[in-house]
């Protein structure tokens, strides 16, 4: 989640992700079970407040991490 973050502050192509970031992203998602509801909460916030949120928290739900951070997925992919 940071790295998605630290992305979405920082790039100027917010579609410029790199294949095997994301594919280490699903790979590693069930990961997000172990991390308290608040921290997520926290980083999600700072996600959402940060410059191209729409677009990087798209791309995270793409990678089926919504399930881990109680997101519907299939209504917000719909609606970004």
């Amino acid at each position: 989640m940071l790295k998605k973050r630290f992305f979405g502050r920082l790039a100027n192509d917010n579609t410029a992700y790199d294949k095997e970031t994301l594919k280490a992203i699903r790979e590693n998602a069930k990961g997000l079970q172990s991390i308290s509801g608040e921290r997520l909460w926290v980083e999600l916030k700072r996600i959402a407040e940060g410059r191209n949120a729409g677009p990087v928290l798209k791309t995270m739900l793409e990678q089926d991490t919504g399930q881990y951070l109680g997101i519907i997925c299939f209504l917000i992919l719909n609606i970004l």
